[in-house]
């Protein structure tokens, strides 16, 4: 995933260059910036998801509890751009559910800085 994220961001590089060169002082206005803009956003988000996970293991009390959480993280980055290539599969998506569903027994957030949450109230009060 890291290898494809470099190519992607030098794919990157070179289409805006080629822009810039062919359309000029048009460039600014292009629609085809646009759509770079929308690929450089998503490059940017699953470098955030990797640096995050990579760095949070040393400066959490608790870390993210499975690599899955970030597949699965990165796997919906990447259908942006690639709608019909899957990263994960079923075993992954059982362990993120096993993961979320311990961290709701727990009463804890689905988060990476995972700290306790409010204790539960009745329902049936708030109802009234």
């Amino acid at each position: 995933m890291g290898a494809e994220l470099l190519a992607h961001a030098d794919s990157l590089r070179e289409r805006t260059a080629r822009l810039r060169a062919s359309l000029g002082r048009d460039f600014g206005q292009s629609a085809e910036l646009f759509d770079l803009a929308k690929e450089y956003c998503l490059l940017h988000a699953t470098a955030a998801c990797l640096h995050t996970y990579v760095h949070s293991a040393a400066a959490l009390d608790d870390p993210l509890p499975s690599g899955a959480l970030l597949l699965l993280q990165l796997e919906r980055i990447r259908r942006q751009l690639r709608p019909h290539e899957a990263v994960t599969d079923a075993a992954v998506v059982d362990e993120v559910m096993r993961v979320l569903r311990q961290l709701h027994r727990e009463n804890r957030l689905f988060s990476y800085w995972q700290f306790p949450l409010a204790e539960r109230g009745d329902l049936t009060e708030a109802r009234r």
